[in-house]
């Protein structure tokens, strides 16, 4: 920021601010021109009350400091405004560096003579142009600047420029550094969701194993007393054979036809002539997304 400061302090050249705003910048334009409307309609109708509002030493050497600051600022290329309200009266000055806009104030230092004028107080118009007078720039690095003895601010106009260059410069940077840090803590952000939002699907994908693993082994189990039932039907199935060949009153056709139902329901509980045992026969798998 020295180097910068050096840089156009040296580019900047000397600096003066005009007596005079015949040569004015383009953001007191309109201001100069309701000013000349108001002196005109005054001087036509003696009964127009609304006349000059700048028209006094104190407002008029206000508007000369700013037109050689936003002068000397126009020669680096940046560009300033005023925002002007009559009712209430507001006089907001500001200089734009580059991207960076700047609010400043102009007024009188210190306690100063008021008047009332259409419902509100402001400094007295016949206060002199030597009352001290501050710049203030409350953007950036909030500088400011003052009427002191021997050292007027029509004689720091330069400095004044420059400063506001560097504090315009200043502001961007940190901007840049704030964007920089906050492109930071949002990737930081957004790898911590995707750290959590891993978890939770590795959390998921787990469960989904487990719970697989868990129904894996009840089909085994299942199996298994499946089978023992299907085996216990075909030796029951034997020995009923062996018990009625000896019997009179059973007839064989009827023997024969219960054997075959038997046997049939013997089959449809082995887990193996069921396809039961496909359940169980393969390890699990994670779920569908996963795969993909």
């Amino acid at each position: 920021m020295d180097d910068l400061r050096a840089r156009e302090t040296k580019l900047l050249g000397k600096v003066s601010v005009p007596k005079t705003l015949e040569t004015h910048h383009p953001a007191l334009a309109d201001i100069l021109r309701k000013e000349q409307r108001r002196r005109e309609k005054v001087s036509e109708y003696r009964w127009f009350g609304d006349g000059p509002q700048f028209d006094n030493p104190v407002d008029l050497r206000q508007l000369r400091l700013l037109n050689g600051l936003f002068l000397a600022l126009a020669k680096r290329g940046h560009t300033a405004s005023v925002y002007v309200n009559d009712r209430p009266r507001e006089f907001r000055p500001s200089a734009c560096i580059g991207d960076t806009s700047l609010s400043l104030e102009i007024g009188i230092l210190g306690k100063h003579a008021t008047v009332w004028r259409a419902g509100e107080r402001i400094a007295d118009p016949n206060l002199p142009a030597s009352t001290p007078l501050f710049l203030r720039c409350s953007g950036g690095d909030g500088c400011s600047w003052q009427d002191e003895a021997g050292s007027r601010l029509e004689s720091r106009i330069g400095e004044i420029a420059v400063a506001l260059i560097v504090a315009g410069e200043a502001a961007f940077r940190r901007r840049l550094k704030e964007a920089e840090i906050r492109d930071e803590q949002e990737r930081i952000e957004r790898l911590r969701r995707e750290e959590e939002t891993r978890k939770e699907r590795e959390r998921q994908r787990l469960e989904h194993i487990r719970k697989q693993n868990e129904q894996r082994i009840a089909d085994l189990r299942m199996s298994g007393e499946l089978l023992r039932q299907s085996q216990d039907l075909r030796a029951l199935v034997v020995a009923v054979r062996l018990a009625m060949q000896q019997r009179a009153d059973v007839a064989t056709q009827s023997l024969s036809a219960w054997e075959e139902w038997a046997l049939g329901e013997a089959d449809k509980l082995d887990p193996i002539m069921s396809g039961q045992i496909m359940s169980h026969l393969y390890p699990p798998v994670p779920p569908a997304e996963e795969m993909q």
